[in-house]
């Protein structure tokens, strides 16, 4: 840690946002947010708030609406339970859809297009690995052989 522990607890009863600044001093001292919490416990402070995440109850949306009698698309903020309720899984049917409860799971594996372009990058950098090899090999003959003139100029000079 690079601050100690009194100037890390002075530092917390100092600042107005107090989790902004547990987490910018677990930045600072480069180590985990529960090492300054533990701190702060140690140091007496009772109420260390807890990060709190804000689970938004809001989906942005496209709409079309009406400004100054022109009709545009415009990205509105619905309610999730409006938004559950203004899609349906079947366009020809008008059977509700039940909002998420867990997140989707990510899909498995990397993409085809991904690995190509990958591959592509790959076959790229060898090539250009090669050139690179051949223009050291070129630049040390052309060394060589200047060493061996610089040799036959200084042998001439004495």
């Amino acid at each position: 840690m690079y601050m100690s522990k009194g100037d890390i607890v002075k530092e917390y009863k100092e600042a107005k946002d107090k989790q902004k600044q547990i987490t910018i001093l677990a930045q600072t001292n480069v180590c985990p947010v529960a090492d300054i919490r533990k701190i702060l416990s140690d140091a007496g402070i009772e109420e260390i708030p807890k990060r709190h995440y804000n689970r938004s109850k809001t989906v942005k949306q496209t709409e079309t609406v009406t400004i100054n009698g022109q009709k545009q698309r415009a990205i509105v903020t619905v309610p999730v339970e409006k938004f559950a309720k203004t899609v349906t899984a079947d366009p020809d049917t008008t059977k509700d859809v039940e909002p998420l409860t867990e997140k989707p799971k990510a899909a498995k594996g990397i993409p085809e297009i991904v690995r190509e372009t990958i591959k592509d990058k790959i076959a790229e950098i060898a090539r250009l690995n090669d050139s690179a090899e051949g223009n050291i090999k070129e630049l040390q003959a052309f060394i060589k052989s200047n060493e061996d003139k610089i040799k036959e100029l200084s042998e001439y000079i004495k």
